[in-house]
């Protein structure tokens, strides 16, 4: 049911009030949550909304994690989760909107 409403409501690229959101969530840094909000929703438009290469992706995310950090030290190796999801990514073939969204609903069960 969830995979028809997104085939039937496809965002594009050009929509840019759809993803304004995401956007803006880059420029503020979060205290909690990180980790999810990376794999769940940044990478995933990084990659396949923006459609960056691997090195564009993973400079960003740092970039974001590194604001993030102002808030509260990390607690976890942020190059080695931006690299293992951004090369996950890649192995799935870049399944992102749909294999994220997902995810996130079976973790919320």
């Amino acid at each position: 049911m969830f995979n028809a409403w997104l085939r039937s409501h496809p965002n594009k690229p050009g929509d840019k009030c759809k993803w304004q959101w995401i956007e803006t969530l880059l420029r503020i840094p979060l205290e909690d949550f990180r980790k999810n909000a990376l794999t769940l929703i940044i990478a995933l438009y990084l990659v396949n909304v923006r459609k960056l290469s691997y090195d564009e992706a993973f400079n960003i995310a740092r970039s974001w994690l590194n604001l993030s950090k102002s808030t509260r030290r990390l607690d976890f190796n942020s190059d080695r989760l931006i690299t293992e999801y951004l090369k996950n990514l890649q192995r799935l073939g870049y399944l992102g909107r749909s294999f994220g969204l997902e995810l996130l609903l079976v973790q919320r069960k």
